[in-house]
């Protein structure tokens, strides 16, 4: 792999955060690497694996656009006339057990749904995955089927022994003429300061159903049932995941207190299923308050076969959103239906809840 040798030129915000230990033993300061930018940081930058891209303001200026200064009706990225576009840009990472958001601008035209998908994969030395982030799509219906922007975000803790990080962008068109779907403003923040928290809630070998889960409905069960392509990050490639054992649906549930001082939260799972079954899983957290009413709720899921390209696997799934003002307990629920065959096989494992404040 080649990293990309400008990346460092790039850093465009270095602070210092004092007292902040962390590999390398001395203070660490905070990076923005500003990934993609139709003004300044552009398709010339990135490696092309399908399809065309280029740096277009082809519907500028977009009445009403969401976008913050200085993206506000500048260029942004669109895929031409390509049914699917894929490119890649390879980056160095300064610092690994640390913070990050992974941010940026997604966008299309009026009620049409094509779309882009961020992925970071964080790499070793070796060029090991040890393991990766999403920014899920824009739709129209969330634009409200006007053409727009909004922005997208994940965060957490950057993997130790990170040194690396692949970002890949995949436009999708919908709708026959231009693949509109419109990246601008793609930004990777590391912060060594930042109060952020990664909590692992559920994992088929050390957070087990039997670790304080309440079966609701039908039963779940931690298992390797089906043989499954190593396709989660380590330590999950292989391991055992949650099914709803040959119950139409099963349901189990757990509540945690959500950190007082923070603000956003990030839910982030490993959802997967077996062959051509339609099986689906999903992952839900109600936010309740003091007198236990709901507030709201996050969800990811349900997985479909069509997300899987009708094949068995796993794939990463998130969803990122202020916590409702008042919650005090996240209510979780993960939970499996069967549409065929005698085995429930809507599976998830790697389930987080991540937390994160102000401060980046």
């Amino acid at each position: 792999m080649t990293l990309d040798p400008g990346v460092r030129a790039r850093v465009v915000a270095v602070g210092v955060d004092a007292g902040v230990v962390v590999k390398p033993p001395t203070p660490t300061p905070a990076a923005l690497i500003l990934l993609y930018d139709g003004d300044v940081v552009g398709v010339s930058e990135w490696t092309i694996d399908s399809g065309l891209f280029s740096d277009s303001g082809i519907e500028n200026p977009i009445a009403g656009d969401n976008r913050v200064a200085p993206y506000t009706n500048s260029l942004y990225l669109f895929g031409d006339t390509s049914v699917s576009a894929v490119m890649h840009r390879d980056i160095e990472i300064p610092f690994d057990n640390v913070p990050f958001r992974l941010s940026g601008w997604l966008g299309g035209f009026g009620n049409q749904d094509d779309n882009s998908e961020i992925e970071i994969e964080w790499r070793d030395v070796g060029d090991n995955r040890l393991g990766e982030e999403r920014l899920k799509p824009v739709l129209a219906d969330e634009r409200g089927d006007v053409t727009n922007f909004l922005l997208r975000e994940s965060f957490g803790i950057i993997p130790v022994g990170t040194v690396s990080a692949r970002v890949t962008i995949t436009m999708t068109r919908f709708v026959a003429g231009n693949n509109d779907g419109y990246v601008d403003g793609l930004v990777l923040e590391i912060d060594a300061g930042a109060n952020v928290t990664q909590t692992l809630i559920y994992d088929g070998d050390v957070i087990t159903v039997a670790d304080g889960w309440t079966v609701i409905t039908g039963s779940m069960v931690d298992d390797d049932l089906r043989a499954v392509p190593n396709d989660r990050p380590p330590p999950y490639g292989d391991s055992n995941y949650s099914y709803g054992g040959n119950n139409i649906v099963s349901e189990m549930q757990k509540d945690f207190a959500v950190p007082g001082e923070m603000v956003v939260c990030c839910l982030s799972a490993w959802l997967g299923g077996f062959d051509d079954g339609n099986d689906k899983p999903a992952v839900i957290v109600d936010w309740r308050d003091i007198g236990d009413i709901s507030l709201g709720t996050f969800q990811i899921g349900p997985l479909t076969v069509q997300d899987r390209d009708f094949t068995t696997k796993f794939l990463l799934r998130q969803f990122t959103d202020q916590i409702p003002v008042g919650a005090v307990v996240a209510r979780v629920t993960i939970e499996s239906r069967r549409f065929t065959g005698s085995s429930n096989d809507g599976w998830a494992d790697a389930v987080e809840l991540r937390y994160r404040d102000g401060s980046i």
